[in-house]
């Protein structure tokens, strides 16, 4: 008999890569980085190419999270290299900050919790999970 269920939201539910690009556009336009890279989508692109690639190398123990913070803003924006780590550390703040007022939900994502919804949640106080007392 199954007694909990856990959930991770990024991209089980909660759509990640929309989200996410949404979020870093509205940082690009309060920053003004369009003067550095005047095509958001292409800007974007090299972005999650580059996050996505040091989550893979995070995964695999091969950095720790802070040199990917860093470097996932670093790397794709080399116009950043100037600022110390605690200025890009506080632009990643506000990606995250506004990222986590993105509501875009992966397609059938109501589906897959509707059966749940007479199950109890626990507040496990991770953002990136659900967690069902069956």
């Amino acid at each position: 008999m199954i007694k909990n269920l856990f959930i991770d939201l990024d991209d089980t539910l909660w759509d990640t890569y929309h989200n996410n690009k949404e979020s870093l556009r509205e940082l690009y336009l309060e920053e003004g980085w369009q003067q550095f890279s005047p095509d958001y989508d292409a800007f974007w692109e090299e972005y999650w190419a580059c996050n996505e690639g040091l989550w893979e190398l995070y995964r695999h123990d091969k950095i720790d999270k802070y040199t990917l913070t860093l470097r996932r803003m670093r790397e794709p924006m080399p116009w950043l290299a100037p600022l110390s780590d605690e200025e890009i550390l506080v632009l990643n703040r506000r990606f995250l900050a506004a990222t986590a007022t993105k509501t875009r939900l992966v397609e059938g994502a109501l589906e897959v919790v509707a059966p749940l919804q007479d199950f109890k949640t626990i507040d496990n106080k991770q953002k990136s999970c659900l967690t069902f007392l069956c």
